[in-house]
């Protein structure tokens, strides 16, 4: 019964904490920060901005995602695909586009 409170306290931000702590500073600002952290399912889904990013994380970072992720009881999944999308404005003009 305890491991059920646990389990349903974990936050993506808990879990993208620890991994900040296994790995340099720079690395982890360049290549998992950018990524969006959610919890489905008891699934740590990670989505990436693009294909390339998706694939260099999962090559480079995977037994360190995987074993923090492991810690929590979930498993990892890494998506191409920001979850929110993303409103940019031009200093330039007045036209506003949706990504």
């Amino acid at each position: 019964m305890q491991a059920t409170n646990i389990k349903r306290q974990i936050s993506a931000d808990a879990i993208k904490n620890e991994i900040a702590s296994k790995i340099d500073a720079a690395c982890f600002s360049s290549w998992i920060n950018p990524l969006n952290f959610e919890i489905e399912n008891s699934v740590l889904v990670l989505s990436a901005p693009n294909q390339f990013t998706a694939d260099f994380v999962s090559a480079t970072y995977s037994n360190i995602i995987n074993a923090v992720a492991a810690n929590y009881g979930l498993s990892v999944l890494v998506r191409v695909g920001m979850a929110k999308p993303v409103v940019v404005r031009s200093a330039n003009d007045n036209n506003v586009q949706t990504y």
